[in-house]
């Protein structure tokens, strides 16, 4: 078994299961109290304004936060998994929503994040939770522009999760922990769940932003390299868990030209192993972060054919190559959800047919 690796099935779990209140509380400040809600500035909503291309948002300058991470949960009643992040107009920032068949936009409302990495946006029972850049706390419903409540948390947040009933805990920068009512924004000392949840979708998924390598995964576990998975021929530099002792491994072929290399394991047996690339193999290489996304039906990689920018899909079970399309820029990130596979880049966030690879539609400018 793979030490250090398996702790996304573990936080799947804990999002089942919800918080549990933790044994100790945090002394806390005195926040100020709930403040009216501004009017709302009125915005147009998304138009799928390119049809052969798929919907997009109204204005060139509308831009997604490709870096930050996208969430996900049902808001229209259609059964698809809709999406919902940081989008931004200008100088106007938003958390929107958008409809995870189509990409159309659900809704939107104005918050004020300069910095979506040092904001922070939830969903808690039914509510959009969010705390900007500048300490302020803020909730909705979807489909409002206008905030139910805000309040002044004088501190940039941690951490936002689900609560007792009817509250959302924020744990803010300086250590302080806060219960606020969801109704009206009340404001009380709280208490960290042990594990931290909210009410977004928990993915069933091994997904890598950024990989951890082995060495540094070593270093922190101290556990040895016989516990790391072993591939014959191959130079380990990420491991995805997507099982009980079952792993997708990756790094690059060894000894002679580093070819970017994909295996899986199960009870450190080698099910199968194969160069990411379909061409030119030589040629291609991989970023250093690994940018790649596993469940139990593909593993997803993004990599550079030498001509090109490209995503790779290979079944888990076999090996076999599913499809392997061109993108015209670098990928943050890849996250498949349902039968999308969701592309984030620097300004943008694309679906792809997870089966297939065709693009479906784009949020964002490319």
């Amino acid at each position: 078994m793979l030490v250090g690796c398996d702790e996304p099935a573990a936080v799947v779990e804990a999002a089942r299961r919800g918080p549990e209140p933790a044994a100790m509380s945090v002394p806390q400040g005195d926040p100020s109290p709930p403040t009216p809600a501004p009017a709302p500035r009125e915005l147009d909503m998304p138009a799928d304004t390119r049809a052969a291309e798929g919907p997009r948002l109204p204005s060139t300058d509308s831009t997604w936060w490709g870096d930050a991470e996208a969430q996900f949960a049902e808001f229209n009643g259609d059964g698809a998994l809709d999406l919902f992040g940081w989008i931004s107009e200008g100088d106007q920032s938003q958390v929107a929503a958008f409809d995870g068949a189509t990409g159309r936009g659900l809704w939107r409302a104005p918050v004020r994040a300069t910095d979506w990495s040092s904001s922070r946006v939830a969903l808690v029972a039914g509510h959009i939770v969010v705390v900007d850049s500048a300490g302020k706390a803020l909730a909705f419903k979807p489909g409002d522009e206008a905030p139910l409540w805000t309040v002044e948390l004088g501190e940039r947040a941690q951490e936002v999760c689900k609560g007792l009933a009817g509250q959302v805990v924020i744990r803010t920068k300086d250590g302080r922990i806060s219960a606020l009512g969801l109704a009206t924004g009340s404001v009380s000392p709280g208490t960290m769940p042990r594990m931290c949840a909210t009410d977004a979708a928990a993915l069933p998924a091994a997904i890598r932003t950024r990989h951890t390598r082995i060495q540094e995964i070593r270093r922190r576990t101290r556990f040895s390299a016989a516990r790391v998975p072993v591939v014959p021929d191959v130079d380990v530099e990420a491991v995805l868990t997507i099982g009980p002792k079952q792993h997708v491994v990756l790094g690059h072929k060894t000894p002679g030209t580093r070819v970017p290399m994909i295996a899986v394991t199960q009870d450190q047996r080698v099910v199968w192993s194969s160069q990411v690339p379909e061409s030119d193999a030589l040629a291609a290489r991989t970023s250093g972060d690994n940018i790649s996304a596993a469940d139990d039906r593909a593993a997803f990689v993004f990599y550079d054919s030498g001509s090109g920018r490209r995503i790779a899909a290979l079944a888990i079970g076999d090996g076999r190559r599913l499809w392997d399309v061109e993108v015209e820029a670098d990928v943050d990130s890849l996250v498949p959800v349902q039968n999308r596979l969701y592309v984030a880049q620097t300004w943008s966030i694309s679906a792809l047919d997870r089966e297939t690879g065709e693009h479906l539609y784009t949020i964002g400018r490319d």
